[in-house]
């Protein structure tokens, strides 16, 4: 006799497992778990490809390669840029700072760091990006950490020369000239000024000369016309000017000291090589009055430096900086030098310091005024003077409507 519940068993057939799919729809819902998963072994042993440093396709080896290049190629550019003249010790030729285009842009330091800093930036922001997607990238890092430090330190030469203006307010008022070398105290003030090829308005210079009232004043691409203009307006105001020229007579490049009656007569002497012309005058009937050394002056208006006139530049800014080497007592070399002390030929000034410097402005820019602010653009202008018989009270830049340089005006007291 037969089972009962055998023969249930048997008729109701095989037996499905409990909760597999049945049909196509389960045959899909294999295929799906089967690819997640299989997609699922690949990413991990891609992961651990690249954790096991397995080698690399030889593309993948290539693109690494020149992405290293690329780092260290900006890296160095950055830093050449802090010392331009590192590859000089093994060869004179070698010094960036004498060579275009790296002479021009080391000029603007504040432009440099403007760009590094823009730069170093973006590779920040690249570089959080690549965190978000857990891809921080070290290149990026590298980059970014160079480039900002690069910036920086741009930053703090600026500020370690000096970005101090002078309160404007202080020196509003027009001081009262004094023509007297009996009454001379041994201090001078001195001025100068590119007057932009004579187009600099002569009446705003003849206002800041009032307020200033300068004992030295070096005028540069100044015509005969403007200076003969120049002196009968500051006559106006009871300054006394002698007027020493040199270069192309009544030509654009024209340099011209004016030297107040206050510090006595001068006399001038030849100089050649400096450039556009220089005014070297030295003291007529005794090197000091009062028992205060009198200065040497030395107006200078070196060569530009254009890529066709490197080397004539080179050799007119070191002509001029060797009358630092061994200076004339009291000596006073003012004028538009197209040169800045990042360069080579600035870097040993002998027994000379830069005015601008020890008077807290040295940082800040005297070309081009189109950038309306002293914080950004190039130091060409200077007032070199002999460390040992001045030392800078105070200084500034000023602008005067017309040209595209700002006037540099020290104060030196003697020592």
């Amino acid at each position: 006799m037969m089972d009962p519940m055998n023969d249930l068993d048997a008729g109701a057939g095989p037996v499905e497992e409990p909760g597999r799919p049945r049909g196509e729809e389960g045959a899909l819902t294999d295929a799906v778990s089967s690819t997640a998963q299989a997609s699922s072994r690949s990413s991990r042993r891609l992961r651990a490809f690249r954790r096991s440093g397995a080698p690399l396709s030889a593309w993948r080896r290539v693109t690494r390669v020149l992405g290293w290049c690329v780092t260290a190629l900006i890296c160095t550019v950055g830093l050449l840029s802090l010392v331009p003249d590192f590859l000089g010790r093994t060869s004179p030729g070698l010094r960036l700072s004498m060579r275009a285009p790296f002479t021009q842009a080391l000029a603007v330091r504040s432009a440099l760091a403007v760009l590094f800093a823009a730069v170093g930036v973006l590779f920040v922001l690249l570089a959080l990006v690549g965190a978000w997607r857990r891809d921080l990238g070290r290149r990026r890092v590298i980059i970014a950490l160079v480039l900002l430090l690069v910036a920086g330190t741009h930053a703090w030469v600026l500020a370690d020369r000096g970005l101090y203006q002078p309160d404007a307010a202080r020196s509003a008022v027009a001081r009262v000239p004094d023509t007297d070398p009996s009454d001379w105290g041994g201090g001078i003030t001195a001025l100068s000024f590119n007057t932009y090829m004579g187009r600099a308005k002569v009446i705003d210079l003849a206002l800041k000369i009032r307020r200033v009232a300068p004992d030295v004043v070096v005028l540069l691409e100044v015509t005969e016309e403007m200076t003969q203009q120049l002196l009968e307006l500051t006559g106006q105001d009871g300054f006394s000017f002698t007027a020493f020229t040199a270069g192309g007579g009544g030509s654009s490049l024209t340099t011209t000291v004016l030297v107040s009656a206050a510090i006595g007569p001068y006399e001038q002497v030849g100089a050649s090589g400096m450039g556009h012309g220089a005014v070297y005058l030295t003291p007529a009937g005794g090197d000091e009055i009062n028992g205060h050394t009198r200065p040497t002056i030395l107006g200078v208006h070196t060569i530009a430096p254009l890529p066709s006139t490197m080397g004539l530049w080179a050799e007119s800014v070191e002509k001029v900086v060797e009358r630092c080497q061994a200076p004339e007592a009291g000596l006073v070399v003012a004028g538009d030098f197209n040169a800045t002390l990042d360069h080579a030929v600035m870097r040993d000034l002998g027994g000379c310091v830069d005015a601008g410097v020890q008077g807290g402005i040295g940082g800040l820019a005297t070309w081009p005024t189109s950038t309306r602010t002293a914080l950004f653009g190039a130091t060409i202008d200077h007032v070199l003077v002999d460390e040992a018989a001045w030392r800078t009270s105070r200084a500034e830049v000023v602008e005067v409507a017309g040209s595209d340089h700002r006037a540099l005006v020290v104060e030196l007291e003697g020592r």
